[in-house]
């Protein structure tokens, strides 16, 4: 009992705040059985992992080398397993009569999540790795935006009481996600450790304007009528932004855009190992499988990520656009071709590019929005 408090007191701590933020609060009762269903299917889910990693040789909780066998697990069986758990446990939920309003999707997808990752901690910090209170602090958050995610489906869907594609579309994106990120954390080393920080700030960002979306949505599960709701001004701004509206899309400013960011970049990579040799950083001393040698990763990544708002900047002010739709297509353009080049170098540092590659991306549109 006394190993499983590490587990239990944050879960149930953030179960307390999810239940205390929404504004007509559900019944504490269904709120607790609903993360007792979560802990009981994570039990299930932890069984049904290690019966398979007996045969796969992958130890789920465990520390070990990367290859294809931990992430055609990890992507293949193990994030579609617990994401198929956690909606089971809350499906008593949804469907009762006190699922009433749109918000009430996270509330209960959170609170089976929250269930589910109090069994994952206590697994994890069985092994006893050199990084398993890392990897343990590092899962709970993430499993809870996962589900949070198709939890704002469930919300959406009851409200607007057509099944439609929005809840597959997002279970499914939960679960890739939930995969890779499980990936990153349990088999690529102290690299994928640290790759998992930018992943959980896009995640925050997100999960905050999901909860602002669902919330002025209004307090009960009629269907919005009548154009766009004030609720959502500052979304329907950001997509207007990314829209062509009337003029055809100027593809030669797409191109210049990807190779102005890919200039930047460059340029931000030397800068970087400049001043890091300047101030008598040895960039040879990364070393993959230990954390406190990452210093002179960090300031090499933080030169290619400044490279991005610059990038969309420039391209904006040299093309005089009106939406961010080619500075942004652009970037994920450079993107792309950054990463491929990556996947034939170094798999190691292709996960960790594709870590960092939604903030890079969203820091070249900020850098755009700016220079419009």
């Amino acid at each position: 009992m006394l190993a499983a408090l590490p587990a239990l007191v944050p879960a149930l701590l953030a179960l307390f705040l999810v239940w205390r933020v929404d504004r007509t609060r559900e019944p504490l009762w269904l709120v607790g059985l609903t993360f007792a269903f979560g802990s009981i299917a994570g039990l299930l889910a932890t069984a049904f992992e290690s019966a398979v990693g007996r045969f796969t040789e992958v130890e789920p909780g465990a520390d070990f080398g990367s290859g294809a066998v931990p992430f055609i697990f990890f992507m293949g069986i193990s994030a579609p397993v617990r994401e198929a758990c956690k909606v089971a446990a809350c499906w008593p939920a949804f469907r009762s009569r006190h699922f009433d309003e749109p918000y009430d999707g996270v509330v209960y997808a959170s609170s089976a999540a929250l269930g589910f990752s109090m069994v994952d901690v206590v697994a994890i910090l069985r092994y006893d790795g050199p990084y398993s209170y890392l990897r343990a602090f590092l899962s709970l958050p993430a499993s809870l935006f996962f589900a949070c995610v198709w939890g704002y489906a469930l919300g959406r869907v009851r409200q607007s009481k057509q099944p439609g594609v929005a809840f597959p579309a997002a279970w499914l994106f939960s679960t890739i996600a939930h995969g890779f990120y499980l990936y990153l954390l349990r088999a690529r080393a102290a690299s994928g450790i640290l790759a998992t920080m930018p992943l959980l700030a896009v995640m925050g960002l997100v999960a905050v304007f999901g909860a602002r979306d669902l919330r002025r949505r209004g307090t009960s599960l009629a269907p919005v009528s009548g154009g766009a709701p004030s609720s959502r001004r500052a979304l329907e701004i950001a997509k207007r932004a990314l829209v062509r509206e009337q003029t055809p899309i100027r593809w030669r400013w797409i191109a210049t855009g990807m190779l102005t960011t890919l200039g930047t970049m460059l340029v931000g990579l030397i800068s970087s190992v400049l001043v890091g040799n300047w101030i008598g950083i040895d960039f040879s001393l990364v070393n993959d499988a230990d954390l406190r040698t990452f210093a002179p990763a960090l300031l090499v990544v933080a030169g290619l990520l400044a490279a991005f708002p610059v990038g969309g900047f420039l391209t904006v002010r040299a093309s005089q656009l009106r939406t961010m739709l080619e500075p942004a297509v652009a970037a994920a353009l450079a993107i792309f071709f950054v990463l491929a080049l990556l996947g034939f170098s170094s798999p190691a540092a292709l996960a960790f590019g594709v870590a960092f590659a939604p903030v890079a991306w969203i820091l070249a549109c900020g850098g755009a929005w700016v220079a419009r």
